[in-house]
């Protein structure tokens, strides 16, 4: 690095505990995403896209996406309605209809009780300021773009679906007594004689131009009409699960297929191959489509004059990440929506999970000696890290419901699965072949300590000596329940937490003899803030913990007492952490952040003054001394390494070519040791 990069400056350095420079989200390494809900503004051409946890924005198809954190809550449904010349982006969450008329920079609740993730709006396709919302057994309507809203009455039976429809007080309603029609807005219904099946309305898209036409997926069969009365039934190639709809284009997904609806009447199959992981589709132009997915996030994919697929995830970093391990050279972040792997530091972090044979929303991970065994919603794979290959563990697994906890030997011959719904599966040969051991507790997580594996929940803590085949309570735990368990690395020290996920009762213990004999811990303060995570250290005796309102805390006494790191975001609720060389690093629903930690003796000693100044350190010491200055990187490598062969009170050293960045520095004069950051810009 030239002397021209850097900011002269003064660093003092103090005998005292440093800890961090505030918390700062990981990009631009973390692009991954699910969505579950693409918009286009017919007005601008801008993009919304809902991953559920969190909302992003693009001006245009092929632009950088870009978080809109003025909205703070999780968002289920999106919807686009206007009004003159303002335009409303309407977005469902956990606290109601939010209502934003400039581009999301503000926001405002205009409705409380749409607050579901069922919860369903329709636009109308000519009169862009009336909208219908449902939920449940519910009905609303708005005509002034989501400002305010009215309720409707309900038609017979029970409803499956409803959607302004044709002249600007028509709605249609689709329930189990057959289909209804209202002319004034939902006050009357009216039946409608039609050959339509009295089944669950599975989708519904509705076209705009100048003939809007509305579609309907019932049953294996979509239909479509232009005036709500008469049905036509299409014959697709293969039935159709989902429909969407943008202007005047209509895209079914089926089970291995893509489907176009033409203007004779037909489905022309537009692409061929997996499809089970697609959530969400958006019509672009006559030959393009964007494709939101499990894992894959956005791409957009044309198939003229052959079909070519574009991943457009740039600025989608904020994915959750709840799941982070560390092996002796390497370490990864993981969640529902992406795997991150690096063989160095954050700035090396590789999505591995783009190869994964079949892209599903991943449950559960744990590390192998050579890589990593993972499940999802569609089954079990393999990662060998020397070849950068996935491989099949087991798609058909003898349990119901999805995996949602896995521990295995370093090996990968013994895997231990747990179902969503309890059911402990066994398998001795890799996967094999699987076996249902003798299990007749309630747990939700599993773990492997040494040769030990450990299951935990409901029912305590339960331990198997012989690779998961019997299993024994641990009944000297006094906590009941266990829902967080932590071992220390060096020591047989552990942590257990019987606090339920998202609450604030609970106890915290802790055993110094590897479980024989338990201690309670004095942890309300901990505890009040609701403890989401807990881990170990590097250091002896050193613990993390997460909680439900973004806080972290470190004990360096064995969980005696705890210290407050300060809170992440915007309080964001801490679902994972990693000690990491000199960095702390917290998972989230939106994304990762990390904290440099610095550790300094806590005895007072005497100053130094480090001065930088066109491309050097200038060191002042109160007094002649021999200095020894180290400098590292975020992950403790040595980068720079100098020495004085004789006493001084100055130095002047040369700084090394180093990359824009945080380092920290590592200063011993005579028997004295401080620690610093150094930023270069």
């Amino acid at each position: 690095m030239k002397g021209s990069a850097f900011r002269s400056g003064v660093i003092l350095l103090l005998g005292l505990e440093l800890w961090a420079q505030g918390w700062v989200r990981i990009t631009s390494r973390l692009e991954s995403a699910t969505p579950i809900v693409v918009q286009q503004s017919t007005r601008t051409g801008r993009l919304w896209v809902s991953t559920e946890w969190i909302l992003y924005t693009a001006p245009t198809v092929g632009a950088a996406w870009t978080a809109v954190t003025s909205l703070p809550f999780s968002t289920y449904t999106l919807a686009l309605a206007s009004q003159g010349a303002t335009e409303a982006l309407l977005a469902v969450t956990p606290y109601g209809l939010w209502r934003s008329t400039d581009e999301g920079a503000n926001w405002a609740q205009t409705h409380p009780i749409l607050s579901d993730r069922r919860v369903r709006l329709w636009v109308h396709p000519v009169y862009a300021n009336v909208i219908a919302a449902m939920r449940g057994q519910m009905l609303w309507r708005s005509t002034d773009a989501g400002a305010s809203w009215q309720p409707m009455t309900l038609p017979g039976g029970t409803l499956f679906a409803a959607c302004p429809f044709g002249a600007l007080d028509d709605v249609l309603a689709w329930s189990s007594d057959g289909l209804f029609r209202s002319t004034d807005g939902g006050v009357t219904w009216e039946a409608v004689p039609s050959t339509l099946p009295r089944q669950s309305v599975q989708s519904l898209a509705v076209t705009g131009g100048i003939e809007p036409r509305l579609f309907v997926l019932i049953g294996d069969t979509v239909y479509h009409s232009s005036d709500g009365i008469s049905w036509t039934a299409t014959a697709a190639p293969t039935p159709p699960r989902a429909l969407f709809a943008f202007g005047s284009s209509v895209v079914a997904v089926a089970p291995g297929a893509l489907l176009l609806f033409r203007p004779n009447n037909t489905w022309e199959t537009i692409y061929t191959g997996f499809t089970d992981h697609i959530t969400a589709v958006l019509p672009v132009g006559p030959d393009r489509l964007l494709v939101g997915s499990e894992l894959r996030g956005i791409e957009l994919y044309r198939w003229l004059p052959q079909p070519q697929w574009q991943p457009l995830r740039t600025g989608m970093d904020a994915p959750p990440i709840t799941r982070m391990l560390r092996s002796e050279y390497s370490f990864l972040l993981g969640g529902p929506s992406g795997i991150f792997w690096s063989d160095t530091d954050i700035a090396g972090l590789d999505n591995i999970s783009l190869s994964l044979p079949k892209p599903a929303t991943i449950t559960a991970m744990t590390l192998l000696q050579d890589g990593l065994l993972v499940s999802t919603r569609i089954g079990i794979y393999r990662y060998r890290r020397s070849s950068g290959q996935w491989s099949t563990v087991a798609e058909v697994l003898p349990a119901v419901g999805t995996i949602v906890a896995l521990a295995a030997s370093p090996s990968g011959d013994t895997i231990l699965a747990l179902s969503e719904f309890g059911e402990l599966l066994r398998s001795t040969d890799g996967g094999a072949t699987w076996e249902t051991p003798s299990f007749a507790y309630q747990v939700s997580f599993l773990e492997r300590h040494g040769d030990t594996f450990y299951a935990f929940g409901t029912d305590g803590i339960l331990y198997s000596h012989d690779g998961g085949s019997s299993w024994s309570p641990l009944t000297s735990y006094p906590g009941g329940s266990c829902y967080l368990l932590s071992f220390h690395p060096a020591t047989p020290q552990i942590l257990a937490c019987s606090a339920l996920p998202n609450s604030r009762t609970g106890a915290l213990y802790r055993s110094t003899d590897g479980g024989s004999s338990w201690q309670t811990l004095e942890a309300d303060e901990l505890l009040g803030r609701g403890l989401t995570t807990l881990i170990a250290g590097t250091a002896s005796q050193t613990w993390y913990a997460g909680t439900l309102e973004g806080e972290i805390f470190r004990s360096s006494d064995n969980g005696s007492t705890w210290h407050s790191l300060g809170i992440v975001g915007d309080g964001l609720p801490i679902q994972a952490l990693l000690e990491l060389g000199s960095l702390l690093i917290a998972g989230t629903w939106r994304g990762a952040w990390y904290q440099l930690i610095v550790g300094i003796s806590e005895s007072y000693s005497p100053s130094v003054i480090l001065r930088i100044a066109n491309g050097e350190l200038q060191l002042r010491l109160p007094e002649p001394t021999t200095v020894r200055l180290q400098i590292y990187n975020l992950l403790g490598r040595c980068l720079g390494y100098w020495t004085t062969s004789s006493p001084t009170s100055s130095l002047i050293l040369p700084l090394p070519a180093l990359a824009s960045g945080t380092y920290m520095l590592r200063l011993q004069a005579g028997n004295k040791e401080y620690h610093t950051v150094l930023p270069l810009p």
